[in-house]
């Protein structure tokens, strides 16, 4: 027998005696030892790919949902035009009625003539103020000096004398005129006996430009 071979041969009863001789406990710990680091390494691979599947679908739902707000915010802006051009459509054959109707709030001389005509038409004699000391108050009207800025409305007075029924037909001849007027307070004195003279005055709003 050669050397070489000795020594396998001498290779072969260590390892066998060392299989033999090795407490059983301590393999027993080294498998579980490797069994625990196994199962680490898998439980962290494992949480790891867990973690990226979550945030990819969190990502991917974010992404979705700022799609779908665009989506509902388009079709909403998409409506609002339609109906706005819709609108359009059925008020601009009277655009120009409307324009006429919204007078020109430092300019109200037209709006004063138009009053008269209705008391003329009424039978009645009317006295016209506008609301003092207010920045709406029109400039070019008798007594008035402040300049006018341009409001939505202008209040304003109206002293009326004649008698009832023409006072009545005045206040209704008012929802004839080609302006947006409103009445917000009137008083009534009827006459006295042997007097066919009565008298009103109405708080009115007439809407402007």
């Amino acid at each position: 027998m050669t050397v070489k071979n000795q020594e396998q041969n001498y290779q072969m009863t260590s390892a066998g005696i060392r299989l033999y001789v090795e407490d059983p406990r301590s393999v027993i710990k080294r498998q579980v030892k490797r069994s625990f680091w196994v199962i680490l390494i898998t439980a962290v691979i494992t949480a790891g790919a867990l973690f990226l599947a979550i945030k990819t679908i969190k990502d991917r739902s974010t992404a979705l949902n700022q799609k779908q707000n665009l989506l509902v915010s388009s079709l909403q802006s998409s409506n609002i035009d339609i109906n706005l051009q819709a609108n359009w459509d059925q008020i601009a054959p009277y655009r120009d009625k409307i324009n006429n109707a919204l007078p020109d709030p430092t300019n109200m001389l037209d709006y004063q003539g138009a009053l008269e005509q209705v008391a003329q038409t009424s039978g009645v004699q009317i006295s016209v103020t506008f609301a003092s000391g207010q920045s709406k108050a029109p400039s070019n009207i008798p007594g008035q000096t402040k300049k006018a800025t341009a409001n939505a409305s202008l209040d304003h007075t109206v002293a009326v004398k004649g008698t009832f029924s023409n006072i009545i037909s005045f206040m209704e001849n008012l929802e004839n005129m080609p302006y947006f007027v409103q009445v917000n307070t009137y008083t009534i004195s009827t006459p006295q006996r042997g007097n066919n003279d009565a008298s009103a005055n109405l708080s009115l709003k007439v809407y402007t430009k």
